[in-house]
């Protein structure tokens, strides 16, 4: 809670907030002002929207990299977001499913699998916040590790193979930890601006389930649950489950 009130957390809010208004006006403006035009037996209706809607997926494939690659260097401060979009990111979605349903009627009714997707999403992203802090600290090592262990000296000589395998084996967990925080913080991020798109009762399920299930291997990878899978540590990985249990 006293990350929510920091000031990363009022500028994480404050941008929150504006993007979610800034495309819920969007929507309405489009959805009370709907052009139609004719050519020959083709209506075009809401190009507008489209265009937007292939921007914002643009945006997220930016992320994915970014994330990636910059998580070594702040993740502390990646770790304070991802809490406090935990915090707001069920609220900004109930929000924007009353927008929605007030500017497009019942028909969007199925937007609401984005609320519970994204409730469940921030559930998991709370639970591993206390995981989250080796996550970084094993994150920072990321690169100075490779640098002074794998690129500086090339391909190792025939005795010292087994220990260039042993580092590059311990970064590889390490960067999938980096990689699941991203899939976890991004299936958040997409959940939470799921009504972007307009989307049937059966595709708005299966946004929900794909995000969802990609929320739960992020949130497994980062906590390092794979590797503990790999490890045959079951002990931690039951731990690491029972810790996202509600009950």
């Amino acid at each position: 809670m006293n990350d929510l009130f920091s000031l990363k957390g009022l500028i994480t809010v404050s941008v929150s907030s504006f993007i979610s208004i800034k495309t819920l006006l969007l929507n309405v403006k489009i959805s009370r002002d709907i052009n139609i035009k004719g050519t020959g037996n083709i209506v075009i209706v809401n190009e507008a929207l489209a265009t937007t809607q292939r921007s914002f997926k643009l945006l997220w494939q930016v992320l994915v990299l970014v994330i990636a690659l910059s998580y070594p260097l702040p993740g502390v401060q990646y770790n304070s977001v991802l809490q406090i979009l935990a915090m707001i990111g069920t609220p900004l979605a109930v929000i924007s499913l009353v927008v929605t349903l007030r500017s497009y009627g019942l028909y969007r009714l199925s937007d609401a699998f984005y609320v519970i997707a994204v409730g469940f999403a921030c559930w998991l992203a709370y639970c591993g916040s206390p995981y989250f802090a080796n996550t970084a600290a094993n994150a920072s090592q990321i690169y100075p590790v490779a640098r002074s262990s794998l690129w500086m000296y090339g391909v190792p000589a025939a005795g010292q193979l087994s220990n260039w395998i042993s580092v590059a084996f311990s970064l590889a967990t390490h960067v999938l930890s980096v990689v699941g925080f991203a899939a976890l913080l991004l299936s958040l991020l997409y959940l939470a601006f799921a009504y972007l798109t307009a989307r049937n009762f059966d595709d708005s399920v299966r946004f929900s389930l794909r995000y969802g299930v990609m929320a739960v291997i992020g949130f497994l990878a980062a906590c390092d649950g794979l590797t503990a899978l790999a490890f045959h540590d079951l002990p931690y990985l039951g731990h690491l489950i029972t810790t996202a249990l509600p009950f």
